[in-house]
């Protein structure tokens, strides 16, 4: 919901489609998902989907559940690195 602008099309299609998946996923076209595809790829698509979805319903649990923000803040990421392999 911020000024995107200074976005790419590209960008700006990937932003607006992680908005209305939040907000009103029903309301999506062929079309959109296409020029997504088209943009990314199909394994980045999937990803993108898949973040998108967990995001949601992780955020959509949080608030279900009124878990608190710890007193001294959100916890900071942790730090982790893969295996080259």
């Amino acid at each position: 919901a911020g000024d995107l602008s200074e976005l790419d099309a590209r960008e700006q299609r990937l932003f607006r489609y992680a908005e209305q998946a939040s907000k009103a996923a029903r309301d999506l076209t062929d079309e959109q998902v296409a020029a997504l595809r088209e943009d990314y790829g199909d394994d980045k698509l999937v990803g993108l989907v898949l973040l998108t979805a967990y995001a949601n319903f992780q955020d959509r649990l949080v608030l279900a559940l009124a878990i608190p923000v710890e007193e001294t803040g959100p916890l900071a990421p942790i730090e982790l690195q893969f295996a080259p392999a």
